[in-house]
């Protein structure tokens, strides 16, 4: 879900929320290991790491990192 509005300085205003497939994005770890390099900072991977499985962890993280 996302909203949209312009403010009056002229720039988008938006709200909204990212989700990730847990199974999804498993499969891509598994399958794609260096993403993990690519895409987290030692820290983050550290705090990943701190679980047995730490997909959803990882994945809290890549759906925050959205692009702006």
């Amino acid at each position: 879900m996302w909203r949209r509005r312009v403010g009056n300085n002229g720039r988008v205003i938006g709200i909204g929320t990212d989700l990730v497939d847990l199974e999804r994005f498993r499969d891509v770890l598994v399958r794609t290991p260096t993403i993990v390099d690519r895409l987290f900072t030692d820290a983050e991977q550290d705090y990943a790491n701190r679980r047995k499985d730490p997909t959803e962890r990882f994945a809290a993280r890549f759906a925050a990192k959205e692009p702006r």
